[in-house]
């Protein structure tokens, strides 16, 4: 049942966030309001599949035992992301290799970050804002990784 209401709490964040994203475009860039509360939400959509894509890649690792920097676990991350870009209508390509990098480099910039930072970014710690702070860090790395790429930042994020 915690679950449920954690899905059913964060779809009610996504629908706000999307009615917010909508208003303000609309009133900066024009058009229709219920064009732009359309396209908000498919990006809410699409970012849930996201979320819900690494998660279920991370538990497919971890069952299989594959180690966190792990080939396949990569290459699994970068088809997501590839998938994630082409669902956006962007490049499969630098989708595909931000969504990689990220995977790979995220445990490295976590661990040196962890070197220079308070304990709320310990590696170990498994927090809610623990992992804020490592979603953060994973966001930073794909956005740098789709720069170097030629892609869409927006996509990495």
């Amino acid at each position: 049942m915690r679950d449920t209401q954690k899905t059913l709490l964060r779809m009610d964040g996504m629908n706000a966030h999307a009615l917010i994203n909508s208003g303000v475009s609309t009133a900066i860039n024009g058009g229709s309001f219920g064009s732009n509360l359309g396209q908000a939400l498919i990006g809410e959509g699409v970012e849930l599949g996201a979320a819900i894509g690494n998660k279920a890649i991370g538990d497919l690792a971890a069952g299989l035992d594959v180690a966190p920097a792990m080939a396949e676990k990569l290459i699994l991350h970068a088809a997501l992301g590839g998938l994630i870009a082409k669902a956006r209508g962007e490049s499969f390509a630098s989708g595909a290799i931000a969504g990689g990098v990220a995977e790979g480099l995220t445990p490295i910039a976590n661990g040196l970050l962890a070197e220079y930072v308070s304990s709320r970014f310990d590696a170990t710690d498994l927090s809610a804002a623990g992992s804020q702070l490592k979603i953060g860090t994973a966001q930073i790395i794909g956005l740098i990784a789709a720069g170097v790429a030629g892609g869409i930042r927006r996509q990495a994020a």
